[in-house]
């Protein structure tokens, strides 16, 4: 073909990691996955403009946009799905979504922001549940979003995060 030997092993790479899809004459590239693999600096430098929801949406916005999108009609999530979602939602890696999802559901918990109503081991075609309990693979759950909680922010020495300095050592 007409394309230089430099970028023919661009593109072969770029398929190899699945960034493009298509067949003949007509090929896509995936800017989300692209996202999601490289991360953002890299699909900035595409020029790949990042998802509305993900620029603007807060933790607690993003897990009750998961949680309405993926709710049956008996009141229960299938964890994993939630998993997905929320980390999509927030653009975190797709190894990350399970232990993201853990730690937040983990945090509203302790803040009294959800309440674990009822959990069911569903089947293992389901993937994992939650913190890892197979016994908890769909759940359904009460969630009262509250104060603006953002995991971003929370995380020691993240700007706002509050420090044993600033309760006095106690934290």
């Amino acid at each position: 073909s007409d394309l230089s030997t430099a970028l023919k092993k661009a593109l072969a790479l770029f398929f190899h990691i699945e960034l493009l899809s298509g067949g003949g004459g007509l090929w896509e590239l995936d800017g989300k996955h692209l996202r999601d693999l490289l991360g953002d600096e890299v699909a900035d430098s595409f020029g790949i403009e990042r998802t509305e929801a993900s620029v603007f949406m807060t933790d607690d916005e993003a897990f009750a946009k998961a949680l309405a999108d993926t709710i049956d009609s008996d009141g229960f999530v299938i964890v994993s799905r939630l998993a997905d979602q929320f980390g999509e939602f927030l653009n975190i890696p797709p190894q990350d979504h399970a232990a993201v999802l853990d730690s937040f559901v983990r945090n509203a918990m302790y803040h009294e922001r959800l309440r674990l109503l009822e959990h069911h081991p569903g089947q293992p075609r389901m993937g994992r549940g939650l913190f890892g309990d197979n016994d908890s693979r769909r759940i359904r759950l009460d969630f009262n979003p509250g104060i603006d909680h953002d995991l971003k922010q929370s995380a020691p020495g993240a700007p706002g995060a509050v420090t044993d300095k600033d309760t006095g050592g106690k934290q």
